[in-house]
């Protein structure tokens, strides 16, 4: 079987074919079946077991994805928490996955009007709900998030880069780096900068573009964006206020701790290619 490729665009609309590829969800968790040849894959629809109403995803190799909800875990498939869905799954079936369950989500929590309290409806063709009262429309969408690898020349000569050991979330007693959500109004390159400061007091420069993906370690409700950030004052060291954030240190880019987030989250891709980033 060939890697799957993920395409937005729904490839026969109506209702799941039986050989259709399926995102099912049940609760947080993605249902998924064993593959010899990528450790996980999408069931379709036939193997899918009891559902509820399906959504139209999109379309992979041609055959049409849907959202569907189970009741129960099917004979042969396996339930996998989002972490193991990245680290065990082709970059399709993750980018799947994580629309299926960003999808899931906003239709489970979006079922009354923000604007008026009035019941809404599934816009048909669309990632969206429309209030049936007063027409208001709302669309599923991702929070934006930049991450920024804080580096600086290293008192050995060595470059380094500033680590920090979270105290609640997804990377909870793991080093991680700085981040968090960007504030409306502002720019992705300026939200890196605000971040590293009120984490660290550290003050970045020299803020520049590694790459983006679509969830985070947490799960697929953020659009994460990862910069490289030079440090000020090369002989400042971080001071972190213990509630979020219990310890934060340099390390040079080449003898990192152990406990980092897995391959092939995008922070573990950015500190695996940052002695050569840097040099």
């Amino acid at each position: 079987m060939t890697v799957l490729t993920f395409a937005p665009s729904v490839s026969r609309p109506g209702s799941p074919a039986p050989d259709d590829f399926a995102v099912v969800v049940l609760g947080s968790t993605v249902l998924l079946a064993p593959s010899p040849d990528h450790g996980f894959t999408l069931p379709t629809v036939a193997t899918a077991g009891e559902l509820e109403t399906p959504i139209a995803l999109g379309a992979m190799n041609g055959r049409s994805v849907w959202l569907l909800r189970a009741v129960s875990i099917p004979d042969g498939l396996r339930r996998l928490g989002w972490i193991d869905v990245v680290t065990s799954a082709p970059p399709a079936v993750v980018a799947a996955a994580a629309r299926g369950l960003l999808v899931a989500d906003f239709h489970t929590h979006r079922r009354l009007c923000g604007g008026c309290g009035s019941p809404t409806e599934v816009v048909p063709g669309m990632v969206a709900r429309r209030c049936s009262a007063c027409g208001r429309f709302e669309y599923a969408k991702a929070q934006p998030v930049a991450l920024v690898a804080i580096w600086r020349p290293g008192r050995s000569g060595r470059n380094e880069v500033l680590l920090g050991r979270h105290t609640y979330g997804a990377t909870e007693g793991m080093w991680a780096l700085t981040g968090g959500y960007v504030d409306p109004g502002e720019r992705l390159e300026d939200a890196a900068v605000r971040e590293a400061y009120e984490e660290t007091g550290l003050v970045v420069s020299d803020v520049r573009y590694y790459s983006s993906e679509g969830w985070g370690m947490s799960g697929p409700s953020v659009l994460l964006t990862g910069f490289l950030g030079r440090a000020v004052d090369p002989l400042a060291d971080p001071v972190v206020d213990g509630r979020e954030i219990a310890e934060a240190r340099f390390f040079p880019v080449d003898e990192l701790p152990a406990k980092l987030p897995p391959l092939p989250f995008l922070a573990a891709r950015l500190l695996a290619e940052l002695p050569a980033l840097l040099s």
